[in-house]
C-alpha cells in the first residue's frame, strides 16, 4: 500500500505546482505550501502543526492545508483522519471550482477508499478525476487515476480486469515525448508488472520487466528522469525479474539480475534490501533474508511498531527461521507477531468505539428520520426486488423447461437416427452372411477352376481379411476384451501393422482405435436396450471400456451425448 502513497505524493506535487505557480516562488519560507508538503514523509507530525500556523496565518489556503494534513495522516497510517481532510478539501469552493485542484483531491480521495477497503467509493472518485482530465485532455492525470482504478479492482478480485485498466493507460502514454508522461508511463509500467508477479504469470513478467529496462535505461540518457529515481525503479525492476527467472528455472539469468540489483543504491538501503527476500527464499538463502529484515527492524522507530507494515516485518522472520528449522525463534517471534496483532486489534476497537460514541450524542436525532426513511426504502426495496426475482424466477423456469424441451426432442432424434444406422448395419451384416453362404455353396458346385475369380480393381484392399476381421469380431466378441490390444489381432490375421492399418483405413474410413471403440459403443447401446436397469459402470465393463469415464468420453465424441442422456432418451422413446 505504500505505492498508493509514493505515486499520489508524486504526482499531488505536479498538479498543484500547475494550480498555484506562487507556491514555488517561496521556496526558502518555511511555512510555504511547498515547503510544509516535502516534510510528510520524514516527519508527518511535524507537517501537520506547520500547516496548522500556516492556514491560521493565511499563508496558504484551507483546501491546501486540509491536502497536507490528509496525507500526512495517511502516511501515520490514520486512514479515517486523511479521508476526513480530504473530504474536507473536497467541499471547499477552491477545489470545486479549479479543475486541477478538484483532479488532485479526487485522486487523493480514490486512494483514502482503497486503504479503507472501500474499493466502489475508490473507483467512483477516480472516475470523477478521469472525466475531467480527458475533457482537458491531460492524459497524465488521466492515466494516474486509473492506476487507482487498477488497484481497487484488485482488491475487489478483479485480477483481470486491473491488468486490462492498466494496459489502457500504458497505451495512452505510449509514444509521448513528454519527460512528465514518461516518468508516469514508468509508474504504469512497474504497476503492472507487481500485479502479474502477483498472479505468477512470470514469462510474461520477463517480458515486460525488459520493456521497462530499456525505457529507464534511455530516460536515464535522455535526462527525463533524476538518477535516483531511475535508479529506485530499477532496484524495484531487478528484484522481480531476478525472482520471475528463478521461478521458470532460468537460475543464471536470476543470479545475474540479483548481481545488478545489489549494484543500485536502492539495494544499499535496508528498506530496499529486503525487495529481494522473496528471491533469496527461492535460493534458500535464509540467513540473508534474516540480515535483511532485522537491518530493517533496528531503523524502524519504537513508536512505529504497533502497525500491519511491522507485524510483516515479524511474520517474515518467524517463517524464514521456520524454514531454518530453528523454532524456538520462529515461536519467539511468533508470539511477539501476536502480542503486536492483539494491540492492533484493541487499538482499532477504541478507535471505533470512540467513533460511535461521537455519532451516536451528535446524529441520535437524525438516525431516527433515517431509519423511519430506511425502512420505509427497505419495505419498497423488499417488495420491487421480491417481485423482480418472482418474475426471474418464473423467466428462468421457462426457459429451462423450453431448453429441456428442445435437448430432448434433440435427443430422441439422435438415439432414433443410431438405431436406425444400427438396424441397417445389422441387416446388412444378415445379408452379407447369406450370400457368404450362397457363395460357398455356388462355389462347391463349380469345378475348381471356374472358382478362380479375378480381383476386381475397385474393390477395398485386403476385403476378405476385413470380412475375416468382421467375423472374428462379431463371433468372438473381442472387442468387449478391454485389455485387447492391435497386437492380438494382427496375430489373428497373419497380417503386418502397416498392412492391416490400410486394410482398416480403406474399408472403414477410420482407424483401429476408432473402429473398436464404434463396437464397443454398439454394444453397450444393445445393452442399455436389452437391460435398461443396468446401470454405467455395469454397462461400461460389459462393453470392454474398463470404466465410466471412457464410456462418456465415446458417447459425446461419437454421437455428442452422455450416455445417461441417451439412455434416458431411449427408455422415453
Amino acid at each position: 500500500m505504500k505505492l498508493t502513497y509514493i505515486t499520489l505524493f508524486f504526482f499531488s506535487i505536479v498538479l498543484l505546482r500547475a494550480a498555484n505557480p506562487s507556491a514555488d516562488n517561496r521556496p526558502q519560507e518555511k511555512l510555504s505550501y511547498q515547503s510544509i508538503f516535502n516534510q510528510i514523509i520524514a516527519t508527518p507530525e511535524k507537517a501537520i502543526n506547520l500547516a496548522d500556523s500556516a492556514e491560521n496565518l493565511r499563508i496558504i489556503p484551507e483546501y491546501k492545508a486540509h491536502i497536507i494534513r490528509s496525507r500526512a495522516y495517511a502516511r501515520l497510517k490514520n486512514e479515517k483522519k486523511a479521508l476526513e481532510y480530504a473530504l474536507a478539501a473536497f467541499h471547499t469552493d477552491s477545489v470545486q471550482n479549479d479543475s486541477t485542484a478538484y483532479m488532485n483531491v479526487c485522486q487523493i480521495l480514490s486512494n483514502c477508499y482503497i486503504e479503507l477497503s472501500r474499493q466502489n467509493e475508490a473507483i467512483e472518485y477516480a472516475t470523477k478525476a478521469i472525466q475531467i482530465a480527458r475533457s482537458q485532455g491531460n492524459k497524465s492525470v488521466e492515466a494516474t487515476s486509473m492506476i487507482s482504478i487498477s488497484r481497487a479492482q484488485n482488491e475487489l478480485a478483479q485480477k483481470d480486469k486491473a491488468i486490462e485498466t492498466l494496459d489502457q493507460a500504458i497505451e495512452l502514454l505510449q509514444g509521448t515525448t513528454d519527460p512528465e508522461d514518461k516518468r508516469t508511463l514508468i509508474s504504469l509500467y512497474m504497476e503492472k508488472l507487481r500485479n502479474i508477479m502477483i498472479q505468477e504469470k512470470n514469462e510474461e513478467a520477463i517480458n515486460t520487466g525488459k520493456e521497462v529496462e530499456a525505457l529507464l535505461e534511455k530516460m536515464e540518457q535522455t535526462g527525463d528522469m533524476q538518477e535516483t529515481r531511475v535508479d529506485m525503479h530499477l532496484g524495484y525492476l531487478y528484484s522481480f525479474l531476478c525472482e520471475a527467472y528463478q521461478l521458470i528455472g532460468e537460475e543464471q539469468a536470476a543470479a545475474s539480475y540479483y548481481q545488478k540489483f545489489l549494484t543500485t543504491k536502492f539495494a544499499q538501503k535496508p528498506q530496499g534490501r529486503t525487495r529481494a527476500d522473496p528471491y533469496l527464499l527461492l535460493i534458500k538463502d535464509y540467513k540473508q533474508v534474516i540480515h535483511n529484515t532485522l537491518e530493517r527492524e533496528r531503523l524502524t522507530p519504537a513508536q512505529d511498531t504497533i502497525n500491519k507494515d511491522y507485524t510483516v516485518m515479524l511474520a517474515k522472520l518467524k517463517n524464514t527461521y521456520s524454514l531454518m528449522g530453528d523454532y524456538k525463534t520462529a515461536l519467539q517471534y511468533s508470539d511477539r507477531l501476536s502480542n503486536i496483532r492483539k494491540e492492533l486489534y484493541a487499538r482499532d476497537k477504541e478507535n471505533a468505539a470512540m467513533e460511535l460514541a461521537i455519532a451516536y450524542e451528535t446524529n441520535e436525532k437524525e438516525t431516527k428520520i433515517i431509519k423511519q426513511e430506511m425502512e420505509l426504502k427497505q419495505r419498497n426495496t423488499f417488495l420491487g426486488a421480491s417481485l423482480g426475482i418472482i418474475i426471474l424466477l418464473i423467466l428462468l423456469l421457462w426457459i429451462s423447461y423450453r431448453n429441456s424441451k428442445v435437448i430432448k426432442r434433440k435427443n430422441k432424434i439422435t438415439v432414433n437416427q443410431v438405431n436406425q444406422l444400427l438396424a441397417y448395419k445389422n441387416e446388412l451384416l444378415a445379408i452379407k452372411e447369406r450370400d457368404k453362404e450362397a457363395e460357398l455353396s455356388h462355389q462347391e458346385e463349380l469345378p475348381k477352376s471356374d472358382s478362380k475369380t479375378q480381383t476386381d480393381p475397385d474393390q477395398p484392399i485386403d476385403q476378405d481379411s476385413f470380412i475375416l476381421l468382421e467375423e472374428i469380431m462379431h463371433k468372438e466378441k473381442l472387442y468387449l476384451k478391454s485389455d485387447l490390444t492391435r497386437e492380438d489381432v494382427l496375430k489373428r490375421l497373419h497380417m503386418d501393422k502397416n498392412r492391416f492399418a490400410r486394410m482398416i483405413q480403406s474399408n472403414t474410413g477410420d482407424n483401429y482405435t476408432n473402429y473398436i471403440g464404434n463396437l464397443r459403443m454398439e454394444h453397450s447401446i444393445q445393452l442399455m436396450k436389452q437391460y435398461p436397469y443396468y446401470n454405467l459402470e455395469a454397462i461400461a465393463l460389459d462393453s470392454g471400456l474398463g470404466n465410466v469415464r471412457a464410456l462418456h468420453r465415446l458417447f459425446k465424441n461419437k454421437i455428442g451425448m452422455t450416455p445417461t442422456e441417451y439412455k434416458k432418451a431411449l427408455h422415453v422413446n
